[in-house]
């Protein structure tokens, strides 16, 4: 075999490996994207549904302004649209805790705190 063949040859499976190998790193930082990805979507998944069964022990009036619940610790954050539902449901958390409660999946909740987010943007 011609030394510029077996060059060339040489070339192209050191060529060939480093295309392999930069194939692996593409899929193992798929694979770790998509364990996030996943994470995130499972972790918004049970905020929507908690979302869901918050809005439906409330009363009717509070539930349609309340964009999002989720427990942090003890506390339940509420979500809402404006200053002035937000004022009539600190008024009125004794209540919705009682409701909340209830449900078992809420027993370790102690408090609720309420957090002011125009409607259409969501929070962080």
């Amino acid at each position: 075999m011609p030394p510029d063949r077996e060059l060339r040859n040489r070339e192209t499976r050191r060529s060939r490996l480093v295309k392999f190998s930069s194939i692996l790193n593409v899929r193992t930082t798929r694979n770790e994207h998509g364990s996030r990805l996943k994470k995130v979507m499972d972790d918004a998944a049970a905020a929507k549904e908690v979302t869901r069964v918050v809005k439906r022990v409330m009363p009717r009036d509070y539930a349609s302004h309340c964009l999002a619940a989720a427990v942090k610790g003890a506390q339940l954050v509420l979500v809402v649209d404006s200053s002035a539902w937000a004022s009539k449901i600190r008024l009125d958390q004794k209540r919705i805790l009682d409701r909340v409660t209830d449900l078992s999946i809420f027993a370790r909740v102690t408090g609720v705190r309420v957090r002011v987010e125009p409607a259409g943007r969501l929070p962080e």
